[in-house]
This record gives C-alpha cells, sequence and structure tokens, in this order.
C-alpha cells in the first residue's frame, strides 16, 4: 500500500547532492505493487545542489533503502517506517555513487540486492 510506485516523489539520502528524485520505471517487479526495501528503480532527477556532478533531469538507477510498508522479519517482528528514500548507483556498475549515507539503513538489504553489503557499508547505523 506504501510502496513505491511509478510517479512516487522519493527522497535521496547519500551525498551525492541529489535531493529529491522521482520513479519512473521498476525493475525486477510488479509495477502494480510496487518497490519495496532491497528493489532496483529507475529515477529522474528533480531538485539538486548547485555545482554537482549530477544535473536536473538526468536517468539514474538507484536502490530503495526505506519503504512505508510494513517489514516483516523472521522473528515475527513488523518495522514500518516513516517514509520513502533511495541510494543513486552508477547505471552500469550498480555500485553507490556516493561516499557516505545520512542515516540508518535496513539489514534486509544485505540479502536482497546485488551490491547489499556495498551500500550497508556507506550506513552510520544498521537496523
Amino acid at each position: 500500500m506504501f510502496n513505491v510506485f511509478i510517479g512516487t516523489k522519493i527522497k535521496v539520502i547519500d551525498n551525492s547532492g541529489v535531493f529529491l528524485s522521482e520513479c519512473i520505471e521498476i525493475y525486477r517487479s510488479s509495477k502494480y505493487f510496487g518497490a519495496g526495501v532491497g528493489n532496483l528503480i529507475l529515477v529522474t532527477v528533480k531538485k539538486v545542489a548547485p555545482n554537482k556532478k549530477i544535473k536536473k533531469g538526468n536517468l539514474c538507477k538507484a536502490v530503495v533503502v526505506r519503504a512505508k510498508k510494513f517489514i516483516t522479519r523472521s522473528g515475527g517482528q513488523q518495522i514500518m517506517l516513516s517514509d520513502n528514500a533511495i541510494i543513486l548507483l552508477h547505471n552500469n556498475t550498480l555500485l553507490p555513487r556516493a561516499k557516505r549515507c545520512k542515516t540508518p539503513l535496513l539489514e534486509e538489504l544485505r540479502f536482497s540486492f546485488l551490491n547489499g553489503l556495498k551500500v550497508l557499508s556507506l550506513a552510520p547505523v544498521v537496523l
């Protein structure tokens, strides 16, 4: 219900200089159910800091690191996060563009994404 769908405006939480982006395609998932934590999406840049490599209107691949939907862990705990957030990736290598992440990330990224450990290494805390 609160997953990332096509047309959703999403906050970017790395230090690449991008503040806001919009989802335009979802890879390896149904467009009817949306993208959850760990899914790969294609975004267009909407709001960016001045004097950065990435410009407004660029297309970038990204991984969803926070979604407003409940996440059920193996012990039966349910976690609900407050907003949707992504981290931008290089288009051909799928490695993170930035060197740091501003907020904690979820442990589910480790197994749900190809370079999940690399993305988790950017975070200050893993929940």
